[in-house]
């Protein structure tokens, strides 16, 4: 059951919040390139504890996304907060699961 779990469902839960990152540094790029360029130009390789992946942290979940008027952007940026949070509770639900069964 633990593997099918982290298969169906932690595996999308992880897969997902990375595409919608990519997708927000695209649009950064193409539509905002002055705001993308003042971020440091977050990239999906890149470490994700650099300067510039905390700055895309700051404007997804400080809501600077919404100043920029950018409907496209928006829906991204709140999807890229759901699955963030959907990704955490997956984590949680499956290191308890883990915990749990080791105690039956």
């Amino acid at each position: 059951m633990t593997v099918e779990f982290m298969h169906w469902i932690l595996f999308p839960a992880v897969v997902f919040p990375m595409l919608l990152d990519q997708l927000i540094c695209s649009r950064l790029a193409s539509r905002h390139p002055d705001l993308y360029l003042e971020l440091g130009e977050p990239k999906l390789g890149a470490s994700n504890i650099g300067g510039a992946a905390w700055k895309l942290q700051k404007l997804v979940w400080g809501f600077g996304f919404l100043l920029l008027r950018d409907a496209l952007l928006s829906t991204l940026c709140v999807s890229a907060m759901v699955s963030w949070l959907v990704f955490s509770i997956a984590c949680l639900v499956s290191f308890l699961m883990s915990i749990s069964w080791k105690f039956l």
